[in-house]
């Protein structure tokens, strides 16, 4: 608190530029919270990847992040800081930030480290493995060459920063049949005809560039580069000559250039393509809620009457307590006094219990009937609140209880179980 630091779990970015690094909050240009449970005592993999420019895709990503006071690390030159834990398809936070500039580096050369703290507390921090890849290339230089220490080395028929144009066939320029010696030309049957290649696009005679990532040209000529169908994509290649470079996105399953559906409810896909056990099943006691074209693990929720982080291991709520909603929430909920679960969904119908309602009388104490058709109700139980009077849960018993407090039951907490009747109960209400 005393750093103004975010209190929840959570992933940030500090600097101070030239001066020396702060963990204060007014060091921090961005962060994120929509990371796993980083405190669960299990192995964590984070990736963070460095690019000293900026991309149209990663400012549309959901994980993009910035602040007024990192805009001031821009005007000379940009950037992009990304990170990734655990799951290495969608990065959780990305960020604006040239390095170079910011930092002051000579030659562009910097250190990498790693330090831990925890302020007054502690706490064990291991690192089981560690690796650093130097030079990122830009769109990996479109799978038309090698990236070597930050440099696209092309293929003989690519050139550019990121081998994204097509070299002129050399026989037809050196013929002289085309008027534009732009690079991007290809031989054409006729002379009238200096034409794109397939995968790449522009105006007869040049200069022609090769199609935008997620996009296609199957054909020679002027015509448009052709979008992939919906949810699929080119996995951010560039110059792709078939409808089959585009690939079914994460959380879709379909063939190469066809149509992609969405992964069904419970489970989730986290690559593009289709391969075998593409499909990957939530853990167990844990759904997608509802939704489907989920794209991660941690898109799995424990389900009412299970607790755990978002991912799994979701485990039962134990006997005498409840909990009712989706996700990582503890099962906090206890039964009042003299009442103990009972037809609940776990091991011995007394544990993964997802209801208030689930709570009986024990023996010797008697409450109002159960939710009629009900497991509760069929064996004969009654339900919370508990009293000693055989007569169940009057106003006076309560008062000689000296239960300070009135209870009005609502069923609406049942609204989603299938044995549901709509029924409101009040207690401790003079005009019954």
């Amino acid at each position: 608190a005393i750093l103004g630091d975010i209190y929840q779990n959570h992933v940030a970015v500090h600097t101070m530029g030239k001066a020396l690094n702060s963990p204060h909050a007014s060091s921090r240009i961005s962060s994120t919270s929509n990371v796993p449970a980083l405190a669960d005592k299990n192995r964590h993999c984070a990736k963070v990847r460095y690019q000293p420019w900026i991309d149209n895709e990663a400012l549309s990503d959901g994980s993009y992040s910035s602040s007024a006071y990192g805009a001031q690390f821009l005007t000379t030159g940009s950037g992009l800081l990304q990170v990734w834990v655990d799951d290495f398809t969608l990065p959780v936070l990305t960020t604006p930030i040239n390095l170079n500039t910011t930092l002051g580096l000579e030659e562009g050369m910097a250190w990498v480290g790693f330090t831990a703290s925890t302020g007054i507390a502690s706490q064990h921090h291991f690192v089981y493995s560690w690796s650093l890849v130097p030079g990122v290339c830009r769109s990996d230089c479109n799978s038309r060459g090698s990236c070597i220490e930050g440099v696209c080395y092309c293929q003989s028929e690519f050139y550019g920063p990121d081998c994204g144009k097509v070299v002129m066939i050399q026989d037809h320029a050196d013929l002289g049949l085309c008027s534009n010696l732009d690079p991007g030309q290809s031989a054409s049957p006729t002379q009238q005809g200096c034409s794109c290649a397939p995968g790449s696009s522009g105006p007869v005679g040049g200069p022609c560039y090769a199609c935008p990532s997620n996009s296609f040209k199957p054909v020679a000529g002027p015509s448009p580069c052709i979008p992939c169908p919906p949810n699929s994509d080119t996995n951010r290649n560039a110059g792709m000559k078939l409808q089959t470079d585009c690939k079914c996105k994460a959380g879709y399953i379909g063939p190469d250039g066809g149509a992609c559906q969405s992964v069904p409810e419970d489970t989730y896909k986290i690559s593009s393509g289709l391969y075998p056990n593409t499909v990957i099943a939530c853990p167990s006691n844990s759904g997608t809620h509802n939704q489907n074209a989920k794209t991660s693990k941690l898109d799995c929720l424990c389900k009412p009457g299970y607790s755990g982080p978002n991912g799994g291991p979701c485990l039962p709520c134990p006997s005498n307590s409840w909990k009712s909603s989706w996700g990582s929430a503890s099962c906090d909920s206890a039964c009042l006094p003299n009442s103990a679960t009972f037809g609940c969904q776990g091991n011995g119908g007394n544990t993964a219990c997802t209801s208030y309602f689930q709570c009986v009388c024990v023996d010797g104490y008697y409450g109002i009937p159960c939710l009629p058709g009900s497991l509760q109700a069929l064996a004969n139980k009654t339900c919370v609140p508990c009293v000693q009077s055989r007569h169940g849960p009057t106003k006076e018993s309560f008062q000689d209880r000296k239960l300070q407090k009135t209870y009005t039951i609502d069923r609406a907490d049942q609204r989603e179980d299938p044995e549901y009747i709509p029924t409101t109960i009040k207690l401790n209400n003079p005009n019954l």
